[in-house]
């Protein structure tokens, strides 16, 4: 992790900066990309969604879109396959314009440049920044536009392809340790990725949070959500989520988050994915992955029932969640009859008080006709009053 980065105050006011004005999450996922503690000082590394959501307290959502908007600025570039990301101007404010070949730096830099593997951000940055920091390649890259020789294109290809054609040398030993290299690298990246879905982020997991007046910290961790994290991370068992969860409580005691805080998924995939190689195997001693588990007595159920884990195939719990569906069966139809009571009533009242007002209606055009009456009465009279005198 690092201790520090570098941030020029043209940020804000340069072109791209000026750009991102009024988009705030985007401005935030920026500055997140130039400080993160996952970077290095080329601007070249592992960088998965999952991470930004956590650590800037975005949602995956917000932090796709921030990412996309970026990409399109060119500030950045995103290999959503390997999940690595390049800040394309982070190793020019982080090391300088130009450095000289005797620079120990530049030992570093082709380090962290032989650390990438194989794919358009690694020939990309080369492009950039191999004459400004002397970054040698071993093996020449090529673009993704430019496909690979077919075999027999050399001198066997065909009288079309002249007898002065090449043929590419087969690769070195050191070639080959190379790409070995490279493609444990992208396949550790890969296995990263799957440990950690983003689909979980659409489902009911969001209603979790944490409470410290709880039996185990975590509120809403019932049975449904319980099993969708049990099925986001296939190669830990039930136990050894309990026991990770109990810890996080723990230390969520110790070191109590913000008010507001709302990324509990986020932490715990977070700390699911960092659980030991051993202790995993230690708890898959009990109950394996690649067969049905063990099946719990009933005091193990209400031992768990008791410290407030409720299992989705303890059959109290599958009792209870029956008669919940039945209660709440049986609400809804209560509440149908209501809604259509307080329908026909509604409709009834409407129908009267149409009635009244109709009735209203008449009265008034009888009230108006005999004042009418009246008044032409009055004018006859009136009339014949003055013809007598």
């Amino acid at each position: 992790m690092r201790d520090y980065s570098k941030i020029s105050s043209s940020f804000w006011t340069g072109e791209t900066g000026k750009k991102l004005h009024g988009d705030l999450s985007t401005q935030v996922i920026a500055l997140y990309l130039m400080t993160s503690p996952h970077a290095n000082m080329i601007g070249v590394y592992y960088c998965p969604l999952l991470f930004i959501a956590h650590e800037t307290g975005s949602p995956i959502e917000g932090a796709s879109k921030a990412l996309q908007r970026l990409s399109e600025e060119a500030f950045c570039s995103y290999d959503s396959t390997l999940e690595i990301v390049w800040v394309h101007e982070m190793a020019k404010y982080q090391i300088g314009d130009k450095l000289k070949e005797s620079d120990k730096r530049v030992k570093n830099i082709q380090k962290q440049y032989n650390d990438i593997p194989n794919c358009p951000i690694k020939l990309n940055f080369y492009n950039r920044y191999s004459d400004c920091f002397y970054i040698k390649n071993n093996k020449p890259l090529r673009s993704p536009s430019e496909a690979p020789p077919k075999p027999g294109a050399g001198a066997g290809a065909g009288a079309g392809a002249g007898a002065g054609a090449e043929v590419e040398a087969p690769p070195s030993s050191t070639q080959l340790i190379q790409d070995k290299s490279q493609n444990s690298l992208r396949d550790s990246s890969l296995e990263k990725k799957k440990n950690a879905p983003p689909d979980l982020i659409s489902s009911s997991v969001k209603t979790l949070s944490w409470d410290r007046e709880t039996k185990h910290g975590w509120v809403n961790m019932k049975g449904e959500n319980f099993d969708r994290i049990k099925d986001a991370f296939p190669h830990l068992t039930r136990d050894l989520i309990r026991n990770e969860l109990r810890s996080i409580h723990l230390w969520l005691l110790g070191n109590p988050p913000n008010s507001g805080y709302t990324n509990w998924f986020g932490l715990i995939a977070k700390c699911l994915n960092k659980i030991p190689a051993d202790k995993i195997e230690e708890f898959q001693r009990n109950e394996s992955v690649d067969q049905p588990p063990r099946e719990k007595t009933p005091e193990e159920y209400a031992a768990l029932r008791a410290e407030g884990w409720y299992d989705s195939r303890d059959p109290w719990v599958q009792a209870d969640m029956k008669r919940m569906v039945e209660e709440r069966a049986a609400a809804d139809i209560i509440t149908a009859e209501r809604m259509k009571k307080e329908k026909e009533e509604k409709a009834a009242k409407k129908l009267a008080d149409k009635a009244r007002w109709e009735a209203s209606l008449v009265k008034f055009q009888a009230l108006v006709e005999e004042d009418k009456k009246e008044r032409l009465a009055k004018e006859e009279n009136k009339q014949g009053e003055v013809e007598e005198k």
